[in-house]
């Protein structure tokens, strides 16, 4: 009977622990820095990780309360030692780059090795990291390329990357030039937008190494390479044209707007090429952006979406208020004169949304360079509250510069925003703060 009771009470204790910590999560992500802190703070002294995993942060962020990064180490100290995992990578962090405690690979080693033993994806690459370099253990190639295949096997895109690139150059000659597995690991890292291997997988269809040459495929994964940011494949889209041909070209950014369909935002957003022709893709990473030219040398259309973390609002009075103080702050007097601009609430979707619509000259763009007339910009835009991601918004927008509004502007807009759309299951995605330059 004591034996029943006994597990009766550690079972209650569990499930208090677990509302305790929920609650307190919650309290944090509504700003409540304060109530979040003593809650956590209660919740650690009865040595739960979570709690003391999060008290670090506050500690750390001065959150809740003063900045103290000997009070936060205590703490998350406690919780690595507790055995959780991202307590221990996060330590290992500190470790390695001497944030709050004193610069030192061999402690940073030991913590991510206690990671790495439990499977953890992130510590087994930093920890690969660590043995190529030589930092914290002696220099062992074949300790780094072990703990590379770990982390890639579990799904680390940058493990998959770096083995990818071992097997296409024979790094460290350790491992054989294989083509047939670089070419297995770069799409692995690729489907999940890694950037280098994007590229990399471009290269080898180009190429026709452990694959049969396919201009079109070279071309799609140059594309979303350079659409992340990555400058080797921003500089091979200054030729691309050339070096895979034009029909080649726009197939290769069809295959590009279809990967970003499933892919963009980790899956959060569902975002499709703008229907018309001629669109291209210019940026999918942290924000998606296809752009197009239009019939003159100074018309320009730009169609896209960005995602952006918000604060806790009591109504929708607050975000309206809220989307406008950004939408000004990306639109300063300095460089723009407003000439029309019109916020209202759309509810069609079922989830909080204000619509804009405006125009305005933008003064440091002219007509021409003989001309003191500027470039008139026009916007059409909708920000919404995402129904399923606390304090996350996104917006989709379609703009024109050019010399003339384009009175089917609207329309054009109107498609791009139904093209866009929020799945049943949603990722949590990695966002931004909404403010200039959105």
């Amino acid at each position: 009977m004591l034996k029943i009771l006994l597990t009766i009470c550690v079972l209650f204790w569990s499930q208090f622990a677990t509302a305790g910590i929920d609650d307190a999560v919650t309290k944090l992500n509504k700003g409540d820095f304060t109530a979040a802190f003593e809650e956590f703070k209660v919740l650690a002294q009865q040595g739960d990780a979570e709690a003391q995993y999060y008290l670090w942060q506050m500690y750390f962020k001065g959150r809740g309360t003063s900045q103290d990064y000997a009070q936060g180490l205590k703490w998350i100290q406690m919780a690595a030692e507790h055995g959780l995992v991202k307590a221990q990578v996060s330590l290992g962090y500190l470790y390695l780059n001497g944030r709050g405690v004193p610069k030192d690979y061999s402690r940073a080693v030991e913590w991510l090795t206690k990671a790495a033993e439990q499977g953890d994806a992130v510590a087994e690459y930093d920890l690969a990291i660590q043995y190529e370099n030589g930092q914290g253990v002696p220099q062992d190639y074949k300790q780094a390329v072990e703990w590379y295949g770990k982390a890639a096997e579990h799904g680390d895109a940058d493990a998959q990357y770096k083995l990818g690139w071992l097997y296409d150059v024979n790094g460290h000659g350790v491992l054989n030039q294989d083509y047939a597995q670089a070419l297995k690991w770069y799409n692995l890292a690729a489907e999940q937008g890694q950037a280098a291997a994007q590229n990399d997988l471009g290269a080898m269809y180009a190429a026709g190494n452990g694959v049969t040459q396919d201009y079109v495929q070279a071309g799609k994964w140059t594309i979303l390479s350079a659409a992340s940011g990555f400058e080797v494949a921003k500089n091979k889209m200054r030729h691309i044209k050339d070096d895979i041909g034009m029909n080649a070209y726009v197939e290769a950014q069809h295959l590009a707007g279809e990967w970003i369909a499933l892919h963009a935002f980790n899956g959060s957003i569902q975002v499709h090429v703008p229907e018309s022709d001629n669109w291209e893709l210019f940026l999918y990473m942290p924000n998606v952006v296809f752009g197009r030219n239009g019939k003159s040398s100074n018309e320009s259309y730009v169609a896209q979406v960005d995602m952006f973390s918000l604060p806790h609002f009591k109504n929708n009075e607050e975000f309206m208020t809220f989307v406008k103080s950004a939408i000004e702050n990306d639109t300063p007097p300095e460089r723009f004169n407003a000439l029309e601009s019109k916020y209202e609430f759309a509810d069609q979707r079922g989830y909080p949304c204000v619509k804009f619509t405006g125009v305005a000259e933008d003064k440091e763009r002219k007509v021409s360079f003989f001309s003191s007339k500027y470039l008139k910009l026009q916007f059409n835009s909708l920000y919404c509250r995402h129904p399923q991601l606390q304090n996350i918004g996104f917006s989709i927008a379609v703009s024109h510069r050019g010399e003339e509004l384009d009175t089917d502007l609207n329309n054009l807009a109107q498609a791009f925003v139904n093209g866009v759309q929020v799945p049943a299951d949603v990722s949590n995605p990695t966002v931004k703060k909404m403010g200039a330059n959105q």
